[in-house]
């Protein structure tokens, strides 16, 4: 969509416009115009660096909606605006595309701006019937100190007013190597929130148990115990790649119990040991049906003190028979549901 250039010289940088709409919406010619006349000069004149916009109208019997994303200097953006009819909505995405090309341009060359018609008016109108009457408004320019507004992650509808703020939910299965004596699955259920980038999650997860041998002793039956672990985590995780396929590092600690069940000990009860450990992880998420998104990540936990399990024989002697690896690995997978 961007301009030619003759041979060598620098390359214009471009606006690409994928643009597509039922019949009788503004098509990508009639969005690319409405911007140049918000602008009032050609798109590739008040480029800085070249946008690739995205934009897909649906119509039905409530309205219309446009659901618009960018790429920008490898940051992508996603937003969906909803509206009376396909006219309004593209004219409302033409006025955001305008306003993160060159917002000074949009509020010197048109003060007043509001999402007009992109509808000729009617051609059998009698003369003397007066002009056709101006569809409705969704907006009006913003103040001189409003920059252009960006767009957000992941993609919803984000009526005017309100925050992009947005509370979380996620079931997961995870696998450790480490933690217990032998490779343990683990579920868990947590919740959190986010905010641009930044996310902060609260969940707890259990570690099914896995048995631990005692030294075996002649003439006695398997002696060991049932591990298992429950912990609680707060984590904080940055995007470094934001949505629609997010890529972020997250951190945090964990607190919890170790749970071990004696078997054929002199006194078989359950014990418990404490847990505090820091983890870590690099997550994948994609978001393919907003609002719910697939998320893989591994980690690792390092335990603080490493607590030994083991019981106490009839004499009152401590017998270990477990003892957490200094660092364990972590891979889990999950299903999260984003919400306002």
């Amino acid at each position: 969509m961007g301009g030619v250039t003759a041979a060598g010289a620098e390359p214009l940088d471009q606006l690409t416009l994928d643009w597509s709409a039922p019949p009788g919406c503004p098509d990508s010619a009639a969005v690319r115009s409405r911007v140049e006349s918000l602008l009032g000069a050609s798109v590739e004149a008040k480029l800085r660096h070249s946008i690739l916009v995205r934009g897909r109208v649906v119509q039905g019997e409530q309205g219309a909606r446009v659901d618009l994303g960018t790429s920008e200097e490898g940051v992508q953006g996603e937003r969906t605006i909803e509206g009376a009819t396909c006219e309004e909505v593209g004219s409302a995405a033409a006025l955001v595309i305008a306003l993160s090309i060159d917002p000074d341009a949009v509020r010197a060359h048109s003060p007043n701006v509001g999402v007009a018609s992109f509808a000729p008016p009617p051609v059998d109108a009698a003369p003397g019937d007066g002009p056709p009457p101006m569809p409705p408004t969704l907006a009006t320019s913003p103040p001189a100190s409003v920059p252009a507004p960006a767009l957000t992650h992941p993609s919803e509808t984000i009526p005017a007013g309100t925050s992009n703020a947005m509370g979380l939910v996620d079931a997961r299965a995870e696998l450790d190597v480490g933690a217990l004596p032998h490779p343990s699955l683990g579920l868990g259920l947590g919740t959190g929130f986010a905010t641009g980038r930044v996310r902060g999650e609260l969940d707890v997860r259990y570690f099914l148990p896995r048995f631990a041998s005692a030294p075996e002793q002649p003439g006695k039956p398997t002696r060991g115990a049932d591990v298992s672990l429950l912990v609680a985590t707060a984590s904080g995780c940055y995007a470094v790649v934001p949505a629609p396929v997010e890529v972020d590092a997250c951190a945090g600690v964990e607190t919890g119990a170790l749970a071990a069940r004696g078997k054929e000990f002199d006194h078989a009860t359950t014990e418990l040991r404490p847990w505090l450990a820091a983890v870590g992880s690099l997550g994948l998420a994609v978001r393919a049906l907003p609002p719910f998104a697939l998320r893989a990540d591994l980690g690792f936990s390092v335990p603080f003190g490493r607590s030994p399990v083991g019981f106490r024989d009839n004499a009152g002697d401590f017998e270990e028979i477990y003892r957490p690896a200094a660092i364990s690995g972590r891979a889990g997978i999950g299903l999260g549901f984003a919400f306002r």
